[in-house]
C-alpha cells in the first residue's frame, strides 16, 4: 500500500497508539481513490490482516468506522443528491442531540445550584441556631450566677 506508506510519512505517525487515528484520517483523505473495487479490496485486506490481526494496531471498532466512511463516500459518488439529503438529516440529528445534551446539562446545573442554595441555607440556619443557643446558654449561666449570688447574699444575711 504505497498510499498508506506515503500518508504515514507525511503525517509523521511514530507511535502505535496513533495508528487508529491515522487509519480514519487516511480513509477520509483518500476516500475517492479507495472506493474503486480493486483498491477497496486491497485496503480492507491490508487493514484487517496487517494492522488488525498481525500487529493488533487497530481494533475492529476502528475498522468499522473506516468502512462506514468508505460507504458514505461511495454513496456520495453514486447518489450525490441522496447523500446530501442524508448528510443534512444527520447534521440535524447531531444538532438536536447537542441541544438535548445542553438542556440536560443546564437542568443538572440548575439542580446543583438549588442543592447548593439549600445547603447554604441549612448551614446559615445551623450557624444562626448555634449563635441563638449560645446566647440562651449565656443567659442561663448569668441567671444561674445571679441566683447563686442571691443565695449567698441571703445566707450571709442570716448568719
Amino acid at each position: 500500500m504505497g498510499l498508506w506508506n506515503t500518508f504515514m510519512g507525511e503525517q509523521s505517525v511514530y507511535v502505535d497508539k496513533h495508528v487508529p487515528w491515522a487509519c480514519e484520517q487516511f480513509v477520509k483523505h483518500h476516500a475517492k481513490e479507495l472506493i474503486t473495487p480493486k483498491l477497496s479490496w486491497q485496503w480492507r485486506m491490508f487493514a484487517i490482516d496487517t494492522l488488525c490481526i498481525k500487529y493488533g494496531l487497530i481494533s475492529p471498532k476502528t475498522m468499522d468506522k473506516c468502512s462506514i466512511i468508505l460507504q458514505k463516500a461511495q454513496l456520495e459518488e453514486e447518489f450525490p443528491e441522496e447523500a446530501a439529503a442524508a448528510a443534512e438529516v444527520e447534521a440535524l440529528e447531531e444538532a438536536e442531540a447537542a441541544v438535548a445534551a445542553a438542556a440536560e446539562a443546564a437542568a443538572k446545573a440548575e439542580k446543583a445550584a438549588k442543592a447548593a442554595a439549600v445547603a447554604a441555607a441549612a448551614k446559615a440556619s445551623a450557624a444562626k441556631g448555634t449563635r441563638k443557643s449560645a446566647r440562651i446558654q449565656k443567659k442561663k449561666m448569668q441567671e444561674a450566677e445571679r441566683r447563686t449570688l442571691a443565695m449567698v447574699c441571703v445566707r450571709d444575711l442570716h448568719f
